[in-house]
């Protein structure tokens, strides 16, 4: 018996032994970098997959603090900020993230570097590991998709969500400096003619060819952007002679009278140009733009070809506005809103499985008015938590009458602005909305936008949050529009991820597109999201977008967005 158990324990022995070998083999050859640093900073150990990402050995680093000893291959962060990073590691046992380049074979490459606090019997910190792994890809796909979320990607300038942002930093600077800035909007004239008779394709040259042509117009330090369609716009800072804008809306204006020469064709296009002033006209951003736009219109009425400054006399456009948003206070009690919806498809089965609630407003002195425009008017006003909250009981209710019998029900989606979901207690009016239909929380996915996750309030998270745990799904919509980080997928209970129709246009036109909704696909499955493509208009596009692992479509190659009663004879 004796010896039978010393046999087993000296087994026993062996097997822990050759565990702990394992664990050795296993933590030298993992295609990860792992440091360890005692109290004061010190590397005690790195693995052997330390050389490959540093690009030198093990051996002089040991016993180094980093200040002591830095990395050559490191660039952007200094050697005091990495090791201040890691002390407050050590002093708060607190796990710190960031991202830590460097510099191989003449090659950027980044890591993720994370600092782990480790702890003896006692919970006391005794030092800290620092673990890297290579996440250039995911840097890179990241760069293009911020890139693409802030320019225009025919002709490559900024778009309206950057020139927004520039016109912002420019009042700064001029309110500080005392300073004029000019904003001119630019309209090609009679642009849709050539789209209309010579195709999209020619049209999209066009507009290349002008880009150039305006780029090359500027002098350096002004800003040009394509703001969408055939409008741009231009910003210049440091006005010293409002003569000055002039000169250049002239310079402008005789560029573009130049024939375009496209598909041995001789196009002709002029522009019509309308200038705003800071602070001149006004100190807001919204209204220079808006002044500027007003401007470009008066040009046009001159009988285009020419450019006008903003004059107060103009603000009849402005009339306008105010009759817009003197009808759109009384549309809900005079009953105006109404809710369209877009099927959402299974892209296999051509199954219905879910659809959007699309906001649509009908007044009989405006006709159908464009959702592009009352619905940033009522955001400004403040009265779209009231329209939401109609929009949510609606859609509710609706639910209710198509679910109420189904075996498999449909799921509604409803889309929630950012200002609608911070301006008030946004989970109590769902939770309202629900109650007051009886409608299954289960049912419904609300859709959020990606400027509300720009808001790194605990309220966000913590509403988020409570829908998740009622039942509720939450999708980011237009998702690589404004300010796309896969970060946001992880900190955030998201559970879908709409991708936004202009990335879905040209994939099987565009191999760039193409590329980059495939990547968008395969990091949001790699975190368990669903994917849902918007604008789907081929059965090319579906094809593609099934074979990368996105499994529901919206567009309109399955259908245009359909009355509540249309919706009710398409279901089966």
């Amino acid at each position: 018996g004796f010896a039978r158990d010393m046999s087993e324990i000296q087994k026993l022995y062996a097997d822990a032994s050759k565990t702990k070998s394992d664990y050795v083999s296993l933590i030298k050859n993992l295609p990860l970098a792992i440091i360890r640093y005692n109290l004061n900073c010190q590397r005690v150990f790195l693995n052997d997959y330390c050389e490959h990402i540093f690009g030198e050995p093990a051996e002089p680093l040991i016993g180094k603090t980093p200040t002591e000893y830095w990395y050559a291959a490191a660039t952007g962060m200094k050697a005091q900020e990495f090791e201040a990073r890691l002390r407050m590691v050590m002093q708060t046992g607190q796990i710190d993230t960031f991202e830590f380049n460097c510099k191989l074979n003449g090659k950027e490459v980044v890591y993720l570097m994370r600092f782990v606090p480790e702890f003896d019997d006692h919970k006391k910190v005794t030092g800290a590991l620092a673990l890297a792994n290579d996440m250039t890809a995911v840097s890179e796909y990241r760069n293009q998709i911020e890139y693409m979320a802030y320019h225009d990607r025919l002709t490559n300038l900024p778009n309206r969500a950057k020139f927004n942002m520039r016109i912002a930093n420019a009042i700064e600077n001029a309110k500080h400096q005392q300073s004029c800035l000019g904003l001119l909007m630019i309209d090609l004239d009679h642009f849709k003619s050539v789209n209309d008779t010579l195709g999209h394709t020619v049209g999209d040259k066009l507009l290349v060819e002008a880009a150039e042509r305006l780029v090359n117009t500027l002098q350096v330090g002004n800003s040009v952007a394509r703001l969408g369609g055939d409008e741009f716009a231009v910003l210049v800072q440091g006005v010293q002679n409002i003569k000055d804008l002039g000169a250049l809306a002239k310079d402008i204006v005789q560029a573009l009278t130049v024939p375009f020469h496209i598909a041995n064709q001789e196009l002709y296009v002029t522009a019509s140009i309308g200038i705003a002033i800071y602070p001149q006209d006004t100190k807001n951003e919204d209204d220079l733009l808006r002044y500027a736009d007003v401007a470009m219109y008066a040009a046009k009425k001159q009988g285009r070809n020419n450019y006008q400054f903003f004059v107060p006399e103009l603000n009849q456009h402005i009339s306008q506005r105010l009759s817009l948003q003197t009808e759109l206070m009384h549309a809900i009690e005079k009953n105006e809103f109404y809710l369209n919806y877009q099927p959402l498809v299974q892209l296999d089965t051509a199954k219905i499985i879910g659809v959007e609630a699309l906001l649509r407003w009908r007044n009989p002195v405006l006709g159908e008015v464009n959702p592009n425009q009352f619905i940033p008017l009522a955001e400004e006003l403040g009265v779209i938590t009231e329209i939401g909250r109609w929009v949510m009981m609606q859609a509710f209710e609706d639910a209710v009458t198509i679910n109420l019998n189904r075996q498999n029900p449909l799921i509604f989606a409803v889309n929630l602005s950012a200002r609608q979901f911070l301006r008030y207690d946004i989970f109590a009016a769902v939770q309202y909305c629900l109650s007051v239909t009886a409608c299954n929380p289960a049912w419904i996915t609300l859709e959020i936008t990606e400027s509300l996750l720009l808001n790194d309030s605990n309220q966000v998270l913590d509403t988020l949050h409570q829908f998740v745990d009622l039942g509720i799904k939450v999708a980011i919509d237009d998702f690589g529009t404004g300010y796309s980080s896969l970060s946001y997928l992880n900190k955030f209970p998201i559970s879908e991820v709409k991708i936004d129709r202009s990335f879905v246009n040209d994939i099987t036109l565009d191999d760039n597109d193409a590329k980059l909704v495939k990547a968008v696909i395969g990091m949001a499955l790699s975190l368990g999201k669903e994917l849902i493509a918007e604008g789907v208009e081929t059965q090319e596009q579906a094809d593609l977008l099934k074979s990368w692992g996105c499994n529901i479509g919206q567009g309109y190659l399955f259908s245009k967005p359909l009355s509540f009663e249309q919706l009710l004879l398409r279901l089966p």
